[in-house]
């Protein structure tokens, strides 16, 4: 198909769908980046967390943790393996762009109006605001055509 042949489902079943499923990796985003998990980890493994802020590691390691959980939250989906790994590793980069200190010193100075040029602490508005744009994002990605189109 060419450019102008491509059909975007925008029915609103497809919508609320979408909408569900990336509202469910949300929970799973603010829970892999809650501080209560930085604190969690660090005290498992060590070197996740610095006074509670996570390190370079800390995300490192949160990220994989966030793949392996949104994989496995697939379990009893019908789709193949290997769309079930590329959804996730779309979600987990979208996760680690959001959850960075660029996009969070962004975020604390156009929306939340708080000074984050120090460290990458997320503190709970900044987590609720956090998820909410990344739930959107995940549903603009859904809306991107396949190769098939």
């Amino acid at each position: 198909m060419t450019n102008s042949q491509i059909q975007l489902d925008t029915s609103v079943g497809k919508f609320k769908e979408r909408l569900f499923i990336s509202m469910k990796a949300g929970v799973i985003y603010f829970m892999l980046n809650s501080k209560l998990s930085y604190q969690l980890t660090e005290t498992l493994v060590g070197g996740t967390a610095n006074n509670e802020c996570p390190t370079s590691f800390g995300r490192m390691l949160h990220m994989l943790l966030f793949f392996s959980v949104t994989l496995m939250s697939m379990y009893n989906s019908d789709i193949d393996i290997l769309l079930k790994i590329k959804f996730s590793l779309y979600g987990t980069l979208i996760a680690f762009f959001v959850s960075s200190t660029e996009f969070n010193q962004i975020v604390g100075r156009y929306i939340t109006k708080e000074d984050n040029s120090i460290s990458n602490c997320f503190e709970i508005k900044q987590m609720f605001v956090h998820t909410l744009i990344y739930i959107v994002f995940l549903v603009a990605v859904m809306y991107l055509p396949d190769e098939k189109q």
